[in-house]
C-alpha cells in the first residue's frame, strides 16, 4: 500500500475514533440511543473497511471470503438501519422491529445460499445484497427528499458515501489489494464523509432534545428566542450564585439595557424583533468569560452574572466586552421566509451597560435593580458604560479607554 493510501486510511480511523469519543460524551450526558447510532455509525464502518483491507482477516483464502461475506451482510442490514434512523422511521419500536426483521429477512437467504455456494461466489452474493440495499435505501432517500422530509438529504448523501465506499473495498478484497492509491483514497474519503453525515444528523438531533429538555424542566420560566432563563427567573439564579458564593464572597453584576428594541416590532414586525433578540444574546454569549450565567432582564435588556470577581477593573473589562460586541449593527430579516443571513434592513442597537458588586447581604431583587438601574442611566453617557457604588448607591460613568470607539 502506497504512502497516500495510509494517509488516507489513518485519517479515516482518526475520525472514527472521533466519533466514538463523541458517543461516549453523549451516553454520559444519558443520550443513549444518540450513543449508540453514534458508535454504530463509527464502528461498522472501521470493523468494515479493517475486514476487506485484509488486517483483520484470516490468511486462508477461502476462510477470508466467507468472513468478509457475513462482515458485508451484517455491515449492511446495520448501515441500511442507521440510515432508517435518519428517515426517521425507527421512532416507533414498532416499525423500528418490523425494519430489522425483513432486512433479517433478505440477509439470511444470500448467507444460506452463501454456504451452499463456494467462498468467492458467496462473497460476490453479498456483495449484490448490499449494492441492492443501497439501491434502495436510495430510492427511498430520494422520495422522502422531493417529499420536502427533513434529514432525507442527508440520507441520500450518506448511502452514495457507503455505495461508493463498498464498491471500492470490495474490488480491494477482490483483487487482493491489487488496486491504485486512488481506490483507496476514494474509500477512505467517502467513508470520513459519511461519519461526518451521521456526526451532523446526530447533534441536530441532540440539541433539539436538550433544548427540548431544558423547555421542559423550565417551562414559562425559559426564554425560547434568547435560549437563556427569563426575567422572572433573575431573582433566583442571583440568590442561587449567592448561596454558593459562601458568606463573605461577592457576585458581579452586569446589566444590558437595548434602548430601541421594541420600536423594531412597530417598525418592522414581531419576526424582526425576535432576530435583533437571537443575535443579541448570542453576541452576549461570546463576550462573557466562561462560567458566568446569563439571564433575560425584562423585555428589553439581560443580565450577566459572575462568581467572585478579582476586582472592579475585571467587571469593568468584561462590560467593555460586551458592550463593544452588542454595539455592531445587526443585519434583520423582516419576515420569517427569509433564509438566515438575509437581510432587509441594517439596526443600530442603543446598548447601555450598567455594572454593580453584590453580596451575600443584598437581596438577590436589589442586586438586580441596581445593575438594571445603572445600565439605564449609562444610556445617556458617552461611553454607555455606568458603575454603581454600593456604599453611596451612585452611578458614575465608566470612561472609554484610549483607542476605544463605541461599536468596533
Amino acid at each position: 500500500m502506497s504512502p497516500v493510501a495510509i494517509a488516507f486510511w489513518g485519517a479515516f480511523f482518526g475520525s472514527g475514533v472521533l466519533v466514538l469519543a463523541g458517543s461516549v460524551l453523549l451516553l454520559l450526558r444519558s443520550h443513549k440511543r444518540a450513543a449508540a447510532i453514534g458508535a454504530l455509525s463509527a464502528a461498522v464502518p472501521v470493523l468494515y473497511s479493517l475486514m476487506f483491507l485484509g488486517w483483520l482477516a484470516p490468511s486462508d483464502r477461502d476462510a477470508h471470503d466467507r468472513l468478509l461475506a457475513h462482515v458485508t451482510v451484517v455491515s449492511g442490514i446495520a448501515l441500511s438501519m442507521m440510515l432508517l434512523y435518519l428517515l426517521g422511521w425507527l421512532r416507533r419500536k414498532r416499525s423500528a422491529v418490523r425494519s430489522f426483521a425483513v432486512l433479517c429477512a433478505a440477509g439470511i437467504p444470500v448467507l444460506v445460499a452463501g454456504w451452499l455456494s463456494s467462498p468467492l461466489t458467496s462473497l460476490l452474493l453479498s456483495c449484490a445484497f448490499t449494492t441492492a440495499l443501497c439501491l434502495a435505501m436510495l430510492v427511498a432517500g430520494v422520495r422522502y427528499a422531493r417529499a420536502g422530509r427533513r434529514m432525507a438529504g442527508s440520507a441520500v448523501l450518506g448511502v452514495l458515501c457507503i455505495f461508493v465506499g463498498s464498491l471500492c473495498l470490495e474490488a480491494t478484497a477482490l483483487l487482493r489489494g491489487a488496486v491504485p492509491w486512488p481506490v483507496h483514497a476514494l474509500a477512505a474519503g467517502t467513508g470520513m464523509a459519511y461519519m461526518a453525515i451521521m456526526g451532523a444528523a446526530l447533534w441536530e438531533r441532540v440539541s433539539y432534545a436538550m433544548e427540548l429538555r431544558t423547555v421542559m424542566a423550565l417551562g414559562p420560566t425559559y426564554d425560547t428566542v434568547t435560549r437563556m432563563p427569563a426575567h422572572s427567573e433573575a431573582g433566583k439564579v442571583v440568590g442561587a450564585l449567592l448561596r454558593k458564593a459562601g458568606h463573605g464572597q461577592r457576585i458581579g453584576v452586569i446589566a444590558v439595557s437595548i434602548a430601541n428594541i421594541r420600536l423594531l416590532e412597530s417598525l418592522h414586525g414581531r419576526a424582526a424583533q425576535n432576530h435583533a433578540l437571537f443575535v443579541c444574546a448570542t453576541r452576549l454569549r461570546s463576550g462573557v468569560p466562561l462560567g458566568a450565567e446569563l439571564c433575560r432582564l425584562g423585555e428589553d435588556g439581560f443580565l450577566v452574572l459572575i462568581r467572585s470577581p478579582d476586582d472592579v477593573q475585571q467587571m469593568r473589562q468584561v462590560a467593555r466586552n460586551v458592550r463593544r460586541r452588542m454595539m455592531r449593527p445587526v443585519g434583520l430579516s423582516t419576515s420569517v421566509e427569509i433564509e438566515p443571513g438575509d437581510a432587509h434592513t441594517e439596526w443600530q442597537p442603543e446598548i447601555g451597560v450598567g455594572i454593580a458588586i453584590s453580596d451575600a447581604k443584598m437581596p438577590p431583587g436589589n442586586a438586580v435593580a441596581t445593575a438594571r438601574a445603572a445600565s439605564r442611566t449609562a444610556l445617556s453617557y458617552a461611553s454607555r458604560m455606568g458603575f454603581c457604588d454600593s456604599t453611596t448607591a451612585k452611578v458614575t460613568e465608566v470612561p472609554l479607554e484610549a483607542g476605544d470607539t463605541l461599536g468596533n
